[in-house]
């Protein structure tokens, strides 16, 4: 599984505002113009900080899909608690 194409398709949502509402209701039409593996389809439909960091995605951006999937984390966890979970996930 590359993390190439699941990366790209969340710098596009967190750069276009279209594709940030496309890809938070799992619009297929933008999913599908991405190379996306099933188990990477998976991780978008249900996201955890664990899931995306051992699909390969960028911390940062995996905070973003966080807030764009999950909007309400953002009054559950502020970016250090998110960092530092991204750091016990990837053994750091």
């Amino acid at each position: 599984m590359s993390a190439i194409e699941l990366n790209r398709l969340i710098q596009r949502a967190v750069a276009y505002e279209d594709a940030a509402r496309q890809l938070a209701s799992l619009d297929k039409q933008l999913i599908e113009q991405y190379d996306l593996t099933e188990p990477e389809k998976e991780v978008l439909k249900a996201p955890t900080p664990e899931r995306l960091a051992r699909a390969g995605v960028h911390p940062m951006l995996a905070m973003w899909l966080m807030i764009l999937r999950s909007p309400e984390i953002t009054g559950n966890m502020d970016a250090g608690e998110y960092f530092r979970n991204q750091q016990n996930v990837q053994g750091g």
